[in-house]
C-alpha cells in the first residue's frame, strides 16, 4: 500500500472545508465529509499501486 501525500493548499483545503460545515450545518454533515474523505484515501492508497507515476510529478 502507498502513502497518500497532502500539499499545503490541499491541506489547509480540507480544514477550511470542515471549519464551513460546522459553522453552516451540523457536526454530523462536517463528520460525513471527514469520513468520505478518509474513504476515498484508503481507495487511493490500495488502487495508486496499480498505477505508474509520471516522471515529471515526482
Amino acid at each position: 500500500m502507498r502513502t497518500v501525500r497532502w500539499n499545503k493548499l490541499a491541506r489547509l483545503d480540507y480544514y477550511q472545508n470542515i471549519s464551513y460545515l460546522l459553522q453552516n450545518w451540523s457536526e454530523k454533515e462536517a463528520q460525513n465529509f471527514i469520513d468520505k474523505v478518509f474513504e476515498i484515501e484508503s481507495i487511493l492508497k490500495k488502487a495508486i499501486s496499480n498505477f505508474r507515476i509520471p516522471i515529471e510529478w515526482t
